[in-house]
């Protein structure tokens, strides 16, 4: 059972990964920013962490 549950946790912070890259393009093509959208969504995800919205652990 613990080994489900450490696939499962790992597959959520990868999809939470994912998400916030995906939501990165979507903000450098809406405003035609001259960097890459995966650039833009580790800037968020940086954010994120600093503001403690994610949790670093």
């Amino acid at each position: 059972m613990h080994k489900v549950q450490l696939i499962i946790k790992l597959l959520l912070q990868l999809g939470i990964i994912i998400v916030i890259t995906y939501i990165g393009t979507e903000i450098q093509k809406i405003f035609h920013l001259p960097l890459a959208g995966s650039i833009v969504g580790l800037f968020l995800f940086y954010l994120l962490l600093q503001f403690k919205i994610v949790p670093l652990t």
